[in-house]
């Protein structure tokens, strides 16, 4: 009995000189984390954009709304998918931890997290996404801090007015705007459970992105509202067999498309994750007056997806930009030929502007490009050949420059090919380019042969106006002054003789070319 009573007492005394440790440990890793009234009062997290001349780029209104402005099935959406047992726990929900654990371990993974709408709300106000264990721990203190200072309501209220949605939005005002173009209080209760949804990983579930999804995930958090009682099995099914309609009006999408790539490039320049972009300031490179006036199909009766942009050659900046699409990567057929072909070929002194090619149909060990109308010009000049878009000359121009030199002068304007065969010189690149990404590859022509790359962003500043990021313009030689002339000589002859002579009625010079991927069906 002596014997075991003394081996009860040793290891209750190591696990109590561990639980002083711990204790001992715990509060000198969160010895600096408190409440900032500050934020718990201004809980407002914003992205912030705007046009060169400091207007602002999209709708910036205040995004801040009252819990009581909600209507309940949107409260009651999160509370199912996000913290079922809210107004039971304080702030920690020990059984959703212990949960989320025993699943973890039983799949091997680490997808699920238990961490409740408080836990949730404080890591949006006070701290980072960091995946470390002093990051949990001041979490733990600030969450239990926060549930003595709050109501479960006014905790709520904050959640749903600082969540991240995707698309630039933070807070449920904003969210309920871009993608359905309502107040919070009119969504419906499917509308609601899409919102909910979106917030496990916003730039998955987005619904412009990804609807299906979306939509698997919408129905997801409908049946938890379900099992909570929030709604009828009845209604649910009947729910669930609703489309998704998003906001998506010709100039509201151009908008979406335009916040999108203008938040991926903030990300990229910054080197933080789109959904940790919070409280910032950016300051575009684009025209208010450009931009809002750049013609569009429609307007023509055309339906279709579409991208324009407008670079300044200066200083390589976007002026305008306009699209339904984004910045996908697209073919770009014969787009290429003057800076990955002509260009180099020139620089090289492999041909000339008056070097003869024969212009006829050709077999490259096996691969026989035709050009575009199946007509042949015989000996043509380099002038020409580009001027037309011819692309017998292009790959012939291609196999005396050499693959290797042509992917080399691709790579100084941060453009990789992958593929090494003669469909290049047609623009055939696997994986293809943005359109930023070919109109950035037409600047040296317009700056005596200097590459950089186009940017939208000029500036950005935190939320107090501290400069974080200011545009530093990197040029980089690639082509002479002299075969950016010819160049510019032979698109100039485009847009008066060759692929686009309708230009030529305008009354002063252009240089132009054109690129066509695709067939007549």
């Amino acid at each position: 009995m002596k014997k075991s009573l003394k081996i009860i007492l040793y290891i209750a005394g190591i696990i109590l000189i561990a639980l002083i440790g711990l204790t001992v440990w715990f509060i000198s890793v969160t010895k600096d984390a408190y409440l900032d009234e500050e934020k718990l009062t201004d809980n407002l997290i914003s992205i912030n954009l705007f046009y060169s001349d400091g207007s602002p780029l999209l709708d910036d209104e205040e995004g801040r709304i009252s819990l009581k402005d909600t209507p309940k099935h949107l409260q009651n959406a999160f509370i199912a998918i996000e913290d079922k047992r809210f107004f039971q726990h304080n702030g920690i929900d020990l059984k959703s931890i212990l949960r989320a654990l025993k699943n973890d371990l039983t799949s091997l993974s680490a997808k699920e997290g238990g961490s409740t709408i408080s836990q949730q709300l404080v890591k949006n106000l006070y701290l980072s996404n960091e995946k470390t264990i002093e990051r949990k721990l001041k979490e733990l203190k600030l969450t239990l801090l926060l549930e003595n200072k709050l109501t479960k309501e006014e905790i709520l209220e904050k959640y749903l007015n600082t969540v991240y949605f995707g698309e630039g939005a933070y807070g449920i005002k904003k969210a309920a705007k871009i993608y359905f173009g309502k107040n919070p209080k009119d969504l419906t209760e499917d509308e609601s459970a899409l919102l909910a949804a979106i917030v496990k990983a916003p730039s998955y579930y987005d619904p412009y992105i990804n609807l299906s999804a979306a939509k698997k995930r919408r129905d997801l958090v409908l049946d938890e509202m379900a099992k909570e009682n929030y709604l009828s099995q009845s209604i649910v099914k009947q729910l669930k067999n609703n489309d998704i309609y998003l906001n998506n009006t010709n100039n509201y999408n151009h908008n979406s498309i335009l916040r999108k790539d203008i938040l991926k490039e903030t990300s990229l320049l910054l080197g933080i994750p789109e959904n940790q972009l919070k409280n910032i300031n950016v300051y575009c490179s684009l025209n208010n007056l450009d931009t809002t006036e750049l013609p569009t199909p429609d307007e023509y009766g055309i339906n279709v997806d579409f991208s324009e942009i407008i670079i300044d050659n200066k200083d390589s900046t976007v002026k305008a930009y306009k699209s339904t699409v984004g910045e996908i990567k697209r073919t770009p057929a014969s787009t290429v030929k003057p800076w990955l072909i002509y260009a180099p070929a020139l620089e090289e002194k492999i041909v000339t502007e008056a070097t003869k090619i024969n212009d006829e149909p050709t077999d490259f060990n096996g691969y026989k490009p035709r050009n575009s109308s199946d007509e042949y010009y015989g000996l043509t000049s380099v002038r020409d050949c580009l001027s037309k878009s011819l692309n017998i000359p292009s790959v012939k121009i291609l196999n005396s420059l050499g693959i290797d030199k042509a992917i080399n002068y691709a790579k100084k304007m941060n453009i990789g090919i992958s593929n090494r065969d003669g469909s290049i010189a047609l623009g055939n690149i696997n994986g293809g380019l943005t359109l930023r990404e070919i109109a950035s590859a037409y600047l040296p022509f317009s700056t005596d042969g200097y590459y950089s790359k186009a940017s939208l962003i000029d500036k950005i500043t935190d939320e107090k106006g501290k400069i974080i990021y200011s545009k530093k313009t990197n040029k980089i030689k690639v082509f002479s002054s002299s075969t950016s002339y010819i160049i510019n000589d032979a698109l100039k002859l485009t847009s008066e003789t060759g692929t686009t002579k309708k230009l030529k009625s305008l009354d002063f010079a252009v240089q132009s070319k054109t690129g066509t991927n695709g067939n007549a069906n």
